[in-house]
């Protein structure tokens, strides 16, 4: 959650608005996850409604086409957060969410954020390699 906050102030200091208001629904998406326990915060129609203000925050924040990536990003990862399938998770993470977000920071001039989706692909490669998603069954 802390990156997300620095990432997020970076965005804002180099006028990414957009991306700087979809990592604010990333860390209320982070927030709510962190309490599966309360009935509240695993309803999901927050699924629902982080997606439509994600999208009418992205429409007010509009500037070009480059807006679409971390609006993209946010709902997609959003929606198999909810799944809870960590194999998901880490998958769309590696190929969808970071490559977006690699594109959309490098084109803000946020290189810094370009770093942490970098390690962060990195951390889903070793993890994945760790668990063995790849190891053929013997026999």
């Amino acid at each position: 959650m802390l990156s997300n906050i620095c990432c997020g102030i970076s965005l804002f200091i180099l006028d990414g608005m957009s991306g700087m208001a979809s990592i604010a629904f990333i860390c209320i998406r982070c927030f709510l996850l962190a309490f599966p326990e309360y009935k509240w915060a695993s309803w999901r129609g927050w699924v629902v409604l982080l997606i439509a203000v994600n999208f009418i925050t992205t429409i007010k924040t509009w500037d070009g086409l480059l807006s679409i990536l971390p609006f993209i990003a946010v709902s997609v990862m959003t929606i198999v957060c909810w799944s809870q399938d960590p194999k998901k998770i880490r998958f769309f993470q590696l190929f969808l969410n970071s490559p977006l977000w690699i594109v959309y920071h490098g084109f803000t001039g946020a290189y810094a954020n370009i770093l942490t989706e970098v390690v962060c692909m990195i951390s889903v490669v070793i993890y994945i390699k760790r668990a063995g998603w790849f190891k053929r069954n013997a026999g």
